[in-house]
């Protein structure tokens, strides 16, 4: 009796955790991938902005990027051409071509808060109804 106890206890030990569907790896590589896309996108553009004299550079939450990218829809293909370190080339611009919106999207995301006023340069709530009357 004691015996078929303990075979019956190793047999249930061995029943774990069966491991990430198929869905869960697939979701968790394309997070990496859009997640990859954001670190390109705002190192180059950080860059850019450098050079061109922006000191106050600020792109949006690396999160909210992933997943958007995520609900995108865009192929691999078409987030590699997004890459400014992989795309390029006649190849990208008709790869992204039927993807516009979405990256257009994507990039608006992604610089929103450059072109939001900083709190210090937004009136007070006081100060703006002062100057109105």
């Amino acid at each position: 009796m004691t015996y078929r106890i303990l075979i019956a206890a190793f047999l249930l030990a061995g029943c774990g955790d069966p491991g990430p569907t198929p869905e869960e790896v697939a979701a968790k590589e394309l997070d990496r991938e859009c997640g990859k896309l954001y670190s390109s996108l705002t190192k180059v553009y950080q860059d850019e902005l450098y050079k061109g004299g922006v000191a106050d550079v600020r792109f949006a939450e690396k999160a909210d990027f992933v997943k958007e990218c995520a609900a995108s829809g865009l192929t691999e293909e078409q987030r590699k051409c997004m890459d400014p370190n992989l795309g390029g080339g006649e190849e990208c611009a008709k790869a992204l071509e039927p993807a516009k919106e979405k990256a257009k999207k994507l990039q608006d995301l992604l610089l929103a808060p450059m072109k939001e006023k900083p709190e210090a340069e937004a009136p007070a709530e006081g100060e703006a109804k002062s100057e109105e009357g």
